[in-house]
């Protein structure tokens, strides 16, 4: 139940950076954004994951017992 409501948190703080996300993408032409683009763009892919796997694995127990 609690890497459930963990993986809500995290969704919604990845839905919260897509902004930011936006707006270091909008600049791609320039190199002093390359590190934040970067570091964001692995941040932004590890929640994604995460919760893709969560999802799964809590889908997969809730179906046992029953």
């Amino acid at each position: 139940q609690g890497v459930f409501d963990l993986k809500e948190h995290i969704a919604s703080m990845g839905l919260g950076l897509l902004p930011i996300y936006w707006y270091f993408w909008k600049n791609a032409r320039d190199p002093e954004y390359d590190s934040p683009r970067r570091w964001l763009t692995v941040v932004l892919a590890a929640m994604v994951w995460y919760n893709f796997l969560v999802g799964h694995i809590v889908n997969n127990v809730r179906g046992f017992g029953s």
